[in-house]
This record gives structure tokens, sequence and C-alpha cells, in this order.
């Protein structure tokens, strides 16, 4: 790019500390949940949202660096120094990456802020805070079920045992007997 290795080398730097980061908050992912510590879930989530924000626009400041030198490269000069076609495509390359790069980095901010948001509503708790949420809802199923289990089937209209005299007739309470009908 015109006889200055800074814009390649800066394209480089972005993408290599960008990999190693990304490596890094994978990691705080991956144990997020075995951190008791609710300030530190929230330090890593604010952590990994300032990481992805910054380098959106390292990101963007390498694309349009090296966008620029790229297009103020002249042919004349890449015959010159006997630049091959293949080396071309290698600086697009470049300069695509970076720009896909810029896309990719924002929706990781964007997710981080959404996990932060989250935060507020219970993504911080700790395991066993949210086994006993979990807990606490499976015992109020339990006792749901064992309400609609206690009520006689049919049992909408009215008292069971006034819709059985209306249907049989007569009185079927205790010490009566039921008589069966003719056919």
């Amino acid at each position: 790019m015109m006889g200055q290795k800074n814009a390649c080398g800066f394209g480089v730097f972005t993408g290599v500390v960008a990999f190693l980061g990304c490596m890094v908050f994978l990691l705080g992912d991956i144990l997020f949940e075995k951190l008791s510590s609710v300030q530190h879930r929230r330090l890593l989530v604010i952590a990994d949202m300032g990481f992805s924000a910054a380098w959106t626009f390292l990101y963007f400041v390498a694309f349009c660096y090296m966008a620029n030198k790229w297009s103020n490269t002249s042919s004349l000069w890449l015959k010159t120094i006997g630049v091959q076609p293949w080396q071309r495509s290698n600086v697009r390359a470049s300069i695509a990456f970076a720009f896909f790069s810029v896309a990719s980095m924002a929706g990781l901010t964007y997710f981080a802020f959404l996990k932060y948001r989250q935060g507020a509503e219970g993504a911080f708790d700790t395991a066993d805070q949210i086994e006993n949420q979990i807990g606490s809802g499976q015992q109020q199923q339990q006792q749901q079920q064992e309400q609609q289990q206690q009520q006689p089937p049919f049992a909408h209209g009215g008292d069971f045992q006034q819709q059985q005299q209306q249907h049989y007739g007569g009185d079927l309470s205790a010490g009566s007997q039921y008589q069966q009908g003719g056919y």
C-alpha cells in the first residue's frame, strides 16, 4: 500500500487482539454459571460489552484505513515493485475481513447488551437461586394438580350429590340403597 506497512500492521493487530479477547470471553461464558458472586458476573458482562464495542470501532477504523490506502495505491506502482495478482487478492480479502468484522463485533456488542439488561431480571442469579425459583414453581404446579384431583369429576355445575340425585332419583346419602331400574 504505497510502501507503508502501517495499514496492514494495524489490521493484523486488530485481528489478533480481537481473536485473543474473544477466546478469553468465550472461556468467561463457559465459566459464567460457576461464578458465585453476582458482582463478578456483572463485571464479566460489562467487560464483554465494552471489549466488543471497542473492537467494533477499531475494526471500522482498520477497514477505513486499509480501504483508503488501497484506493490511493496506483496500478503503476504495483507493477513497478512486482506485486502479483494473488497478493492483490490478499489485500482485498483483508479489507473485506475488516468490513465483515465490524458487523460481527457489533452483533457481539448487541448480545452482550441484552445479557446485561437481562441481568437486572435474574441472569446474575447464582445456580442455587435459580434452583429455588424452579423448585417453588414445581411446588405450585403440584399443589394445583392436587387441588384438581381432589375435586370430584363433573362437579362444574354444582354439588356432585345433587347431580346424582337428579339423574338417578332418590336420596343417595349414607344408609340408603340404590335401586336399579328395570329393563
